[in-house]
């Protein structure tokens, strides 16, 4: 997977998406979907707590290019994590200028 394209095709989107029907419908078009992908992609590596599972994908994304780590934030009641990209492909290529956004 060339992440470069992926990323690149999504801001091809949003900025058509966005000029034609705004921002709302822009946001709308770029997550169509991204349940069903997460869960596809998530689910063979999912076991134990969300921690434990997102803490399987950082070798995937550091493949990637992408700077991630994992916080859990579980309490006694709610398994939570907070996932965070410490880098992106997408700032490093200028792939947000290209398609006019800051």
């Amino acid at each position: 997977m060339d992440l470069i394209e992926v990323f690149r095709k999504k801001f091809e989107t949003y900025r058509r998406v966005m000029d034609e029907a705004g921002e709302q419908k822009a946001w709308e078009a770029l997550f169509q979907g991204y349940p069903e992908r997460q869960r596809k992609n998530m689910a063979p590596i999912m076991g134990g707590s969300l921690a434990e599972g997102f803490s399987k994908g950082v070798p995937r994304y550091k493949e990637l290019g992408m700077d991630m780590a994992v916080v859990d934030i579980s309490n006694d009641r709610v398994d939570a994590v907070i996932e965070v990209q410490r880098t992106c492909p997408a700032l490093s290529h200028n792939l947000h200028g290209q398609f006019g956004f800051q």
